[in-house]
């Protein structure tokens, strides 16, 4: 396993993060070899933020054909900025991660750039040739919407 160490948000702004989590997953295959792992059985994992860091790598390795990866492994995933979804509004406050903190977060990491389908997986138009996903999400949370919405598509 390798974990990575990207910068985070409000200092570093999209696509930092996301180009460092790429980049760090194509040097790891490229270096399979030294790092004595087998690069036909490759998985990106992550929760939360990093969940979307981990969707949108398997995304661009797919839409650049490369680096091959096998598996994402996406936990209660940050996907889309939408916050009118039905669990932005059941659960936009009492449940932990709050509506406004959502809100929030997403300004620090997209600050006034357009989100894209790297920086928001969810608004992908084509999710067809992704590896096998594993998506867990989480009753009372805000986050739960977009990653069953994720899923389904």
């Amino acid at each position: 396993m390798i974990a990575i160490d990207y910068h985070l948000s409000p200092e570093a702004k999209y696509p930092l993060a996301f180009d460092q989590c790429y980049s760090a997953v194509t040097h790891t295959i490229d270096h399979a070899s030294s790092l004595e792992i087998n690069p036909d059985r490759v998985a990106v994992a992550g929760d939360s933020a990093g969940g979307n860091l981990a969707a949108a790598v398997a995304l661009r390795a797919r839409d650049s054909s490369g680096p091959d990866i096998d598996l994402q492994i996406l936990i209660y995933p940050v996907l889309n900025p939408d916050f009118q979804q039905e669990s932005y509004v059941k659960y936009s406050e009492g449940f932990g991660l709050t509506r406004g903190r959502m809100q929030w977060f997403w300004n620090q990491y997209l600050g006034s750039t357009m989100p894209d389908c790297y920086a928001a997986p969810g608004l992908s138009g084509n999710l067809k040739g992704l590896p096998t996903t594993h998506l867990i999400t989480a009753e009372y949370d805000v986050l739960r919407s977009e990653g069953e919405l994720y899923a389904k598509r």
